[in-house]
């Protein structure tokens, strides 16, 4: 689960960010995302102001139980992860680096786990409910040690059962739904919108979408190694040309003939 925002010259939306100098304020539509962890294509998507809070997307989902959903500190909300538990839903999440908790258990490994994991424990932290009384919510924290990026990285998640190494694998499974904002902003024009209004700017944005995902089902299906933008830009270029898709990707698919030496259109005297 994650946002992306889309700017816009004219403050149609709730305007976001600083005052400028002139003290203008840029406009932006907030598109938020859950990403299908198989297909990797929208489970669920919902549009708002780029000034709204993204936690306003907790209200509007649906997930079946047993699901598992991935997300940033962004949606930091011990509330809702009650309201998930409570659901039968599974969240995997970063901690905040202000977070004040009471440490339950300690749980200890031995020398088959995994180095990367530096502690493991049972937390218990307190919100408030609805009615502002204080509740306890019992949650599993992990600190992992990542080589690559030579940080470590703090976990939270209400599941007591998947290994830690695997907790640590889902949350960087989520850099997919990044992946997938790139594929859409990079090919598709939507740094400029047709219409000037709310309901115009939604329609622009879900035809992208329509069109990523139909060209996605094409791509697969055509078990082609091009890559996706490249594909894309092929789709452009032969848009409103009558030919087959599977011919128009098999011409590409050859080999580009080799170059033969030119000759100079006047010999030198």
């Amino acid at each position: 689960m994650d946002a992306t925002v889309f700017g816009l010259f004219k403050a149609i939306l709730k305007t976001n960010g600083r005052h400028s100098d002139n003290g203008k304020k840029k406009g932006g539509i907030k598109k938020n995302t859950v990403l299908h962890g198989t297909s990797l294509m929208p489970h669920f998507i919902d549009f708002s102001a780029a000034a709204d809070n993204d936690q306003n997307i907790y209200s509007k989902l649906q997930l079946p139980q047993g699901s598992y959903l991935v997300f940033d500190k962004g949606y930091n909300n011990y509330k809702q992860y009650a309201k998930l538990t409570e659901q039968g839903v599974f969240f995997v999440t970063r901690q905040k680096e202000n977070a004040v908790y009471d440490i339950a258990i300690e749980c200890l490994h031995d020398n088959s786990t995994s180095s990367n994991i530096l502690q493991e424990t049972i937390i218990t932290q307190t919100y408030k409910d609805e009615l502002n009384n204080p509740q306890t919510l019992k949650l599993r924290r992990i600190a992992w040690y990542d080589e690559k990026q030579n940080r470590s990285y703090e976990f939270i998640t209400n599941n007591f059962e998947l290994d830690a190494e695997t907790i640590a694998l889902l949350y960087k499974y989520r850099w997919k739904i990044e992946l997938f904002f790139k594929k859409l902003k990079q090919n598709f024009p939507l740094q400029y919108f047709v219409g000037d209004n709310q309901n115009a700017i939604e329609i622009q944005i879900w035809m992208a979408l329509i069109a990523l995902l139909l060209l996605s089902v094409i791509h697969q299906n055509n078990k082609t190694k091009m890559a996706f933008s490249v594909f894309v830009t092929i789709f452009k270029l032969h848009l409103f040309n009558y030919i087959s898709i599977k011919q128009l990707l098999t011409e590409y698919k050859k080999k580009k003939p080799a170059k033969t030496n030119q000759t100079t259109m006047f010999n030198s005297s």
